[in-house]
């Protein structure tokens, strides 16, 4: 990444230094003077500032203050250059999301920078980037909100606490408490499927049994404020090398192998673990309790009814 590392060096030199000439500072980093034209450009862009010209190809910063809170000292350099890595992998149209210019990015990101390939499923296009502005700054001060939603049907929430904006499973959520009896309250909302929010002026409280469920929690579909229990599955061999390989679920844990794995899982809500066999079947069986491989079985038999 010797292009996010020059800018980098650049920046902290010009903090430091306010003074600088384009020929030493390119032969500093090694690069060429039109380069260093192009970074004064960019970091003047990004940072609304001006650089100064007080002789021809010498410049000075006026003002250090809208750069001194990126100070960078030589021994993080590697660690912004990890940070860009992952910038790298990432699809920069999301990158909105973080606040960061699209254009800088695309700059920073160039097309020798660019080493990894992240391949995902499709992420869900977030497209309601005011609406995001809103919910953040409610979810910062603690803002109750009212919602219009619209899923299979509309729904209207009021005196809703939002705690955490989430990424998971490809798509977008707000997960929120709410009145709604169900699930004791807590919601996962698709923020896209959001057609309004009303920010009220009142505020609430951290918490905190909802703040350590969403740290804890296994799927979209945990359950809040239930009870866990164990489920023991069996894996047949024919797929185990995933099972080895990867966590289904955070709670996953071997207790057998033999070819065949005896896997346990703890969850609270038994769709948790019915969406996962119904993945693997016909190559996972789930032993106890009883009764979840017998719900199993019947969605399997409604399945073929239906198909055919």
């Amino acid at each position: 990444m010797k292009k996010s590392a020059n800018i980098l060096h650049f920046i902290r030199h010009i903090i430091k230094n306010r003074r600088f000439c384009t020929k030493a500072m390119a032969q500093t980093l090694g690069t060429s003077d039109k380069t260093i034209q192009r970074y004064i450009k960019e970091v003047e862009e990004f940072f609304g500032i001006e650089l100064l010209r007080y002789e021809k190809g010498c410049y000075y910063l006026p003002d250090t203050a809208p750069l001194r809170t990126i100070l960078i000292e030589p021994k993080d350099i590697e660690d912004f250059e990890r940070v860009f890595d992952l910038l790298a992998m990432a699809d920069t149209s999301y990158v909105r999301f973080l606040g960061i210019d699209d254009a800088l990015v695309k700059k920073l990101l160039n097309d020798e920078a660019k080493i990894y390939k992240l391949k995902t499923p499709v992420f869900e296009e977030l497209k309601r980037f005011e609406l995001l502005k809103s919910l953040k700054r409610a979810i910062k001060y603690r803002y109750y909100i009212d919602i219009s939603y619209q899923s299979d049907q509309e729904y209207r929430y009021t005196r809703v606490k939002p705690l955490r904006i989430l990424f998971a499973e490809g798509n977008w959520y707000l997960a929120a408490l709410t009145d709604d009896p169900i699930n004791n309250g807590f919601k996962f909302l698709r923020i896209n499927f959001i057609k309004d929010i009303a920010v009220r002026s009142q505020t609430f409280q951290k918490v905190l049994e909802a703040e350590r469920f969403i740290e804890e929690f296994q799927s979209l579909f945990s359950a809040y404020l239930e009870p866990s229990f164990e489920v023991r599955v069996r894996v047949d061999k024919k797929v185990a090398r995933h099972f080895r390989a990867k966590k289904f679920l955070p709670s996953q844990n071997i207790l057998q192998d033999n070819g065949d794995l005896i896997l346990s899982y703890t969850i609270n809500n038994e769709n948790e673990i019915l969406l996962l066999a119904k993945r693997w079947m016909p190559h996972m069986r789930i032993l106890t309790p009883q009764h979840l491989q017998e719900e199993l079985l019947k969605i399997a038999k409604s399945f073929i009814n239906d198909a055919f």
